[in-house]
Formats: C-alpha cells, sequence, structure tokens
C-alpha cells in the first residue's frame, strides 16, 4: 500500500486507502469507515509530511533522469527548485543524478518504509549519490538559499 501511495504521488496522482479485509462484524471500510489496520496507515502519514514540505506552487511529473528507455524511477519537480525520485521495489546502490550547476541542493536520501530522512550533503550540476540497496527509497534535493 505504501509503495503505491508513493507511486501514484511521483507520477502526478492521488492514491485512496480502500481497505477491503474480512471484518468480523462484515464492515467495509472504504464504505463505512472506521478504524485502517495494518502498517500502512503511519507510512502514508510519513508521506503526507513530505508532500507538505514540497514547494506551495506545486510540482510537475519528471521524465526519466537517464533517457527515455530507462524509467525506474518515477518523480516530481519544480525545475531549479526542488527534485524528489522514488524508486519503488528496486534497490539502486548509487544513482547519477543531473541537476543545475547554478545552484547548490541540499540532497536527502528518504527511506520510505522505516520513514527516516538521511542528510547527504550540498550537491550541483552532475554527481552520483550513494544508496542503500534497499527497496521503497526515494531521493530529494531541494535549493539551497544563498
Amino acid at each position: 500500500m505504501t509503495r503505491r501511495f508513493w507511486e501514484a504521488y511521483t507520477r502526478g496522482g492521488y492514491g485512496g486507502h480502500g481497505e477491503t479485509y474480512v471484518h468480523p462484524e462484515n464492515i467495509l471500510w472504504w464504505s463505512h469507515g472506521g478504524k485502517l489496520h495494518g502498517d500502512s496507515p503511519s507510512r502514508i502519514a510519513f508521506l503526507k509530511k513530505i508532500m507538505e514540505e514540497a514547494p506551495e506552487n506545486g510540482l510537475n511529473p519528471s521524465p526519466s533522469l537517464f533517457d527515455e528507455t530507462v524509467a525506474t524511477e518515477s518523480g516530481m519537480i519544480q525545475p531549479a527548485e526542488y527534485y524528489l525520485y522514488y524508486y519503488g521495489a528496486n534497490r539502486p546502490l548509487e544513482r547519477e543524478f543531473r541537476l543545475p550547476e547554478t545552484k547548490k541542493y541540499r540532497a536527502q536520501l528518504i527511506d520510505t518504509w522505516n520513514m527516516s530522512i538521511e542528510e547527504c550533503g550540498e550537491v550541483s550540476g552532475r554527481f552520483v549519490l550513494k544508496m542503500t540497496g534497499k527497496p521503497y527509497m526515494a531521493a530529494r534535493f531541494i535549493a539551497v538559499d544563498e
């Protein structure tokens, strides 16, 4: 469920949570509401926090970082200001990025499963970001005010 919410968001869509598990009282969450079960509600709340930290004037879906035949990531960007890329079940050990050389960016590695953010320093231009090789990771770059 968490992966699907991240993929929906980083492709410019909206996810919804509609559990259809068998309930002892025959209640379907999507038609009656109630308590959400499982681990995804807190992880979806973490994504909401990430979304709220994005620029207020909106984001656009990003094409692949490499070429049109390699689309292993999905992303939302505001050119020159904010870049967020999600890798889903893929497990990259590193990724090459190409950001504008005229600005510096705060680089972050986001573990969407463990709901943590690791600061990776400042970057610009073309560089390689070391990743973890774990699934469900995201990379975020936020322009630094100079």
